[in-house]
């Protein structure tokens, strides 16, 4: 088997320590400073929501700049593919990205220049949920109607 290059540790740090502002979020936040991250899902997914908050500075790139059209999130297939692609404008203090829906995510690509923030990933429910969720609202409900009685 060949063997796999792997790339530094994630880290999740206080933005204030580098000059950024205070995490939107209490404390800390994901350090995408010096390189993208790549988010790996279990599986592939589809998306109803996703959303994301980037630092409280005006410092990194605004994702509309020519020559720097990477400057986005992108929201990857199996096979690499972009399904989706999101310009981040990292020079507006707590920037928000949301998105959905985007089916076929296997990996989401968070470009580097910022620290990210309240990370929300909504998947579509699977089908066999609905059944079950029903059951349960049915319980619920006979539950209510018998205290009542």
């Amino acid at each position: 088997m060949p063997e796999c290059a792997a790339g530094p540790a994630v880290l999740v740090e206080n933005p204030d320590l580098y000059g950024r502002g205070p995490a939107p979020a209490p404390d800390n936040a994901l350090n995408a400073l010096w390189q993208p991250v790549l988010v790996r899902l279990y599986r592939p997914y589809d998306l109803t929501q996703f959303a994301v908050t980037l630092d409280n500075d005006i410092l990194g790139l605004n994702g509309t700049l020519p020559g720097f059209p990477d400057v986005a999130i992108q929201f990857l297939g199996v096979n690499g593919a972009v399904r989706a692609s999101i310009p981040v404008d990292q020079t507006q203090p707590g920037f928000r990205v949301e998105a959905g829906p985007v089916a076929g995510v296997d990996s989401i690509l968070l470009p580097a220049g910022a620290f990210y923030d309240d990370l929300r990933l909504a998947p579509i429910p699977e089908s066999g949920v609905w059944p079950l969720a029903a059951g349960l609202g049915m319980l619920v409900w006979a539950g209510l109607r018998r205290s009542r009685a």
